[in-house]
């Protein structure tokens, strides 16, 4: 049987958790309950959605080379979206 003091114990560790669980969802959520800005950013994105999207150009991994305005490119698992054309 459990000591008065461990199961306060356990409550705080409780606490602890649930507090840290909150304070991520404000990250992600708004007071109205919609995303918080930012929360999705070009690379969180699938493929598909990307398309549905549409005005970006899927090329596959990365390669040393230029890229135009709207390109995508994925490196280690991660896309990356051009947002002004470089050389």
């Amino acid at each position: 049987m459990e000591t008065l003091e461990q199961a306060q114990n356990e409550l705080v560790k409780l606490a602890t958790v649930v507090n840290q669980i909150i304070a991520n969802q404000k990250l992600l959520q708004r007071d109205d309950g919609c995303l918080a800005d930012c929360a999705v950013v070009p690379h969180t994105l699938s493929d598909e959605v990307v398309r549905m999207i549409g005005h970006f150009e899927l090329l596959g991994a990365y390669a040393a080379r230029p890229y135009q305005k709207g390109q995508v490119v994925t490196y280690q698992n991660r896309m990356y979206v051009c947002v002004a054309p470089h050389q």
